[in-house]
């Protein structure tokens, strides 16, 4: 959840035959809208296998379902907030 909130000394520049308000230190007219991308859940699966007393390995898969989380902006702009799904092997030791 994302919000900015200006209240500092501002301007009126007109952008494309548009007239909008600018507050100190925005660089767009839509910095004033606020972005609620929602809740996303991400499911990540890890089992894990003792080798010895100090070492172990785990095989993981994440974002397991592939969940990619798609959100639209207020402009239309299409991002993926998730990471494709991802799998993988890790060894882990101490001494």
């Amino acid at each position: 959840h994302h919000m900015q909130v200006f209240h500092s000394n501002s301007t009126y520049k007109t952008i494309d035959g548009n007239t909008y308000k600018f507050y100190q230190d925005m660089s767009e007219y839509y910095d004033l809208y606020m972005d609620d991308t929602g809740g996303r859940w991400l499911m990540n699966f890890r089992i894990t296998k003792s080798l010895s007393q100090t070492t172990e390995v785990s095989l993981f898969v994440n974002n397991i379902f592939d969940n990619r989380a798609p959100y639209t902006s207020w402009s239309g702009l299409i991002s993926e907030l998730n990471p494709t799904i991802f799998y993988g092997l890790e060894v882990s030791a101490q001494w």
